[in-house]
C-alpha cells in the first residue's frame, strides 16, 4: 500500500475537503475546527484507549498539519508570481524582436541585392 504525503496526512487531519480551494486567511479557522474535532477530552468517556491515543496523536499533528498546508499554499502563491513575471519578460522580449524585425527584412533584402550583384559580375 503506497504511503500518504505528508500535505495528504494534513489535509486529512486538518478536514480539508478541497485544497485548491483553500487560502491562507482560511487556516485559522481550518485550525480551531481540527482542534474541536480531535481534542481527546471530546472522547474521555470512550472506554477504547485506542481510540482516545488516536485522538490525541492527531491533535497533536494539528499545528505541524497548518505548517504543512501554509507551506504549500505559498509555494504555490510564489510560482503564480513567478509565472507572472516570466510571461511579463516574455512579452517584453517578443515587442523588442517585432521592433526588430522591419530593420532585419531592410537588411537582409540589402544583402540578397549585394549577392545579385555580385553574380551578375561573375557570370
Amino acid at each position: 500500500m503506497k504511503s500518504k504525503t505528508l500535505l495528504e496526512q494534513a489535509i486529512k487531519i486538518l478536514g480539508i475537503d478541497d485544497i485548491s480551494e483553500v487560502k491562507m486567511e482560511d487556516l485559522p479557522k481550518i485550525e480551531l475546527k481540527a482542534r474541536k474535532h480531535w481534542h481527546p477530552d471530546r472522547i474521555e468517556h470512550s472506554n477504547d484507549q485506542k481510540i482516545v491515543e488516536e485522538y490525541t496523536r492527531t491533535f497533536q499533528k494539528i499545528k505541524g498539519s497548518i505548517d504543512t498546508v501554509e507551506h504549500y499554499l505559498t509555494r504555490k502563491e510564489v510560482e503564480a508570481e513567478q509565472t507572472v513575471s516570466e510571461k511579463i519578460r516574455l512579452d517584453a522580449a517578443v515587442r523588442h524582436v517585432r521592433k526588430m524585425v522591419p530593420r532585419l527584412q531592410q537588411e537582409t533584402q540589402e544583402a540578397w541585392n549585394v549577392i545579385r550583384l555580385d553574380k551578375s559580375k561573375y557570370s
